[in-house]
């Protein structure tokens, strides 16, 4: 399904427009109990979700559903929770914890992933070797997508850069016999016992390790996320490629030129306006660096990535309040409100930005 916009494509296969909504109420106190709670027991892939905070009166018209699922995400991040690993590349391994195996936690965070339907943000970027392996990918495949640098046992990647190191089979013996090494992953990584370990297959013999420690032992949890998200087959998991489901679990960042794009419309009226400010506004998106035009689009979304359903974001200047010294993002239609209180290019372009990094670092968004 090599579609421009995936998130569409899967909303028609599930008729998830003509679906009325599910309400997902959560408190600010209970957030997380409240969306596992919801997922565990009510959700349904095949119908919009509408958030609702307890004791607010906000409209779910794009802001509360975003708010809400980057807290959860933020949460079931938590070192604390122990329900994933880094690699080196950020990319991120289920633990095999097996108290939230038994507790129903990983089913459950396939049921979450599967909320990627509604367009929001989920900052989930499953090693590519896991995603492979949810979408049963062949083996060979998995095995193009690992490295040595994923292993984040010290003891383990040294044993393994040994083997690779070995010149002849008397030192390959010599190591692999050696009890300082942890040589009980050799043991238990499922190479044939019929087969010696000599140097002409110790890239064999270390990708068969690496294999065990990055899928096989995890394998139980990374079954329990493909069965949350397949939610009883009604999401259609396997119409995706690896490449689209990691970049709906965790989009690409905007950069410079993509910003531009999405700000041409803007930048046109801008200078058919040709005030100061409005040059300010287009002199602005010229020279913006592609860490600024991500931060600029998080602040238009309240988000911590943008999805592709993003089609413009609207540049205004703040004629309604002269004196405001601060940019205003409207999440809703995704326009940025400039201020008019700067008397230099220079002042503005410094200003702004700052104050921007400022409000999505202060929400965590960055």
């Amino acid at each position: 399904m090599e579609s421009a916009n995936p998130v569409k494509t899967i909303r028609q296969l599930l008729g998830f427009g003509n679906n009325p909504s599910q309400i997902l109420y959560v408190s600010r106190d209970t957030l997380f109990e409240d969306n596992i709670a919801f997922f565990k027991n009510k959700f349904q892939s095949n119908r919009p979700i509408s958030v609702r905070f307890v004791g607010e009166k906000a409209v779910d018209a794009g802001g509360p559903i975003r708010e809400n699922f980057r807290i959860l995400m933020r949460k079931l991040h938590a070192a604390e929770l122990n329900m994933f690993f880094g690699t080196h590349s950020h990319n991120l391994l289920p633990s095999n914890n097996q108290m939230l195996l038994y507790s129903g936690m990983f089913e459950v965070l396939g049921n979450i992933a599967a909320g990627i339907i509604n367009g929001v943000p989920l900052k989930l970027p499953l090693h590519p070797a896991v995603i492979d392996c949810i979408l049963d990918r062949p083996r060979d495949e998995q095995f193009g997508k690992i490295s040595i640098d994923d292993i984040l046992d010290v003891d383990l990647k040294e044993f393994l850069t040994k083997i690779l190191n070995c010149k002849e089979d008397d030192e390959m013996v010599t190591v692999i016999n050696d009890e300082a090494n942890p040589t009980h992953w050799l043991d238990n990584c499922g190479w044939p016992v019929s087969k010696q370990m000599t140097v002409s297959c110790k890239h064999e013999i270390v990708m068969c390790v690496m294999y065990h420690y990055i899928i096989d032992i995890r394998s139980s949890a990374i079954t329990a996320i493909e069965n949350g998200m397949k939610c009883n087959n009604r999401f259609p998991l396997k119409v995706l490629t690896p490449s689209l489901l990691g970049e709906l679990l965790k989009p690409p960042l905007i950069n410079a030129t993509e910003l531009q794009r999405l700000v041409q419309p803007s930048i046109d009226k801008l200078k058919a306006d040709a005030s100061e400010h409005a040059t300010y506004i287009t002199d602005l998106m010229k020279e913006i660096s592609d860490t600024d035009a991500n931060m600029m689009a998080v602040f238009t979304k309240a988000a911590d990535c943008v999805y592709e359903d993003l089609t413009e974001i609207k540049l205004e200047l703040n004629t309604f309040n002269r004196i405001e010294a601060f940019p205003i993002g409207n999440t809703c239609s995704a326009t940025i409100l400039f201020p008019v209180s700067f008397n230099s290019s220079s002042e503005f372009k410094t200003t702004v930005l700052m104050r921007m990094k400022e409000a999505v670092e202060f929400f965590g968004m960055l």
